[in-house]
């Protein structure tokens, strides 16, 4: 049984962190995996409400932005030999057995960084291409912000940490991962599990909260928005 870890971090939206993480709890089968929350900012009373003893709680006394934050998971999967890694967004929904289904589909097959189809945008769809030769997942040149990945693929390179905020910091980091690993990964999506996205911008979800503080949190991170705060009155 691969030795899993699985990072979430968060930065305010309280709200959706809950929702997250009992969502996580409930569906949660695996047993060999340890979930490393990190708390940029108004969640750490969440994470310590569900986090258990083998988890790990890491609170950051201000934002160091996404790409930091998955740096400092990145060293210590490596530092405590972790076979599997995984993100999931503090925003997110998961379905029953969905760790289980994405280490199934990652340890019998070939695929090496695999992403789950997300409900508000069937990214799955979206991004990965028709399983014509039955290879067990979405074929794809594209990485999506949730993935699972063999740790393989990390251990010889060095990430840089640097002053940049929102998702394109995270992106640059899976970017360099493909880049640095000869042949490049196979990159995947599958359809069997899919994630729900409270916070997506375009505000569709019925559990999505429009309200001031919530407006403000996407401008400052640099999320555009299709809705108002009107619309949730």
């Amino acid at each position: 049984m691969p030795k899993i870890a699985v990072l979430i971090p968060a930065y305010k939206r309280p709200e959706y962190t809950d929702e997250c993480l009992k969502s996580i709890f409930e569906a949660q089968s695996y047993e060999d995996v340890t979930f490393y929350f990190i708390d940029e900012g108004g969640n750490k009373d969440i994470f310590m409400k569900y986090a258990r003893p083998q988890d790990v709680v890491s609170v950051h006394t201000y934002p160091k932005g996404l790409r930091n934050s998955i740096i400092e998971f990145l060293n210590w999967a490596k530092e405590n030999e972790v076979d599997i890694i995984s993100k999931v967004d503090n925003d997110c929904l998961v379905p029953k057995n969905w760790l289980n289904d994405l280490i199934g589909i990652l340890t019998s097959t070939k695929v090496e960084i695999l992403s789950p189809n997300v409900s508000e945008t069937q990214a799955a769809f979206k991004y990965g291409r028709d399983d014509t030769y039955g290879l067990g997942y979405r074929p794809s040149s594209f990485v999506g912000g949730l993935w699972t990945m063999r740790t393989k693929l990390i251990e010889n390179i060095y990430f840089e940490e640097a002053d940049t905020t929102g998702i394109r910091g995270a992106f640059s980091l899976l970017h360099q991962i493909i880049r640095m690993n000869d042949p490049h990964p196979r990159i995947g999506w599958t359809e069997k599990v899919c994630f729900e996205d409270l916070g997506h911008w375009s505000g569709t979800h019925s559990k999505h909260i429009k309200s001031e503080d919530h407006l403000a949190y996407s401008a400052e991170v640099g999320r555009p928005v299709g809705w108002t705060v009107e619309a949730g009155q």
